[in-house]
């Protein structure tokens, strides 16, 4: 499978998900199937996309359940992501939460693309960038 021979080249594994349900059971299933055919699970990062606070999954919840730790939380600027894209202008970093947490993710990407640390929290309320 093409799928799986261009994972087995890679040097980190991101299974992006939000937290809800079906979306953490699927990580988990697939964070699952990546260990039986024998990758190393040490080279998958977990991004929270659409990051909320309010989210009746806290945190913790999503990281026990994955049995490991999200790298990247990405908050949630729904508002602010379909105003850029509708006028067709990217979000600056400087002025946006979610502009800083893309930014600060790739950097991340970018300098250290072998390192299971990713870009850690900003301070306040965004933590960071961005059952079977």
């Amino acid at each position: 499978d093409v799928t799986l021979a261009c994972i087995a080249q890679s040097d980190q594994i991101v299974i992006v998900l939000t937290a809800e349900l079906p979306s953490i059971r699927n990580a988990v299933r697939y964070i699952e199937h990546l260990e039986r055919v024998g990758y190393n699970s040490g080279k998958i990062q977990i991004v929270l996309n659409r990051h909320s606070k309010r989210s009746p999954l806290d945190d913790d919840r999503v990281e026990k359940a994955l049995g490991r730790k999200i790298a990247v939380r990405v908050p949630n600027a729904y508002n602010e992501v379909i105003r850029a894209i509708n006028a067709g202008a990217p979000i600056p970093s400087g002025k946006s939460d979610f502009g800083a947490a893309i930014q600060g993710w790739a950097r991340a990407l970018a300098s250290n693309p072998g390192e299971k640390a990713m870009a850690q929290s900003h301070t306040g309320g965004v933590m960071s960038i961005f059952g079977r």
